[in-house]
């Protein structure tokens, strides 16, 4: 009861038995920030302490192909329109970064 009271004090998304949910845990984390000293206590790191490097994309398209696309979905409008998009949005594209 204890428990069930204090999740529903601090707000936190139960299931209909009171365990915690993942929305629940990250509303606890977004209030009270210990993320990073929650995970040390227990053992787990984060992906950026163990991943570095670089990634390089490249996209390349052959035009026969894409205007055979085109023809395929020729029918639909929509589905043309949006594949006209992604092809202009790849080719758009110059740099994506990501940083931590």
């Amino acid at each position: 009861k204890d428990y069930k009271n204090f999740m529903g004090l601090l707000q936190l998304f139960t299931d209909r038995d009171s365990h915690l949910m993942a929305e629940g845990m990250k509303a606890y984390y977004l209030k009270s920030g210990r993320l990073a000293n929650d995970s040390k206590k227990v053992g787990i790191g984060s992906l950026n302490e163990m991943l570095h490097g670089n990634l390089l994309l490249n996209f390349n398209y052959a035009p026969d192909a894409v205007a055979s696309m085109l023809n395929l979905v020729g029918s639909n409008p929509l589905l043309k329109h949006k594949i006209i998009d992604f092809v202009n949005v790849l080719s758009a594209t110059k740099e994506v970064k990501v940083e931590s």
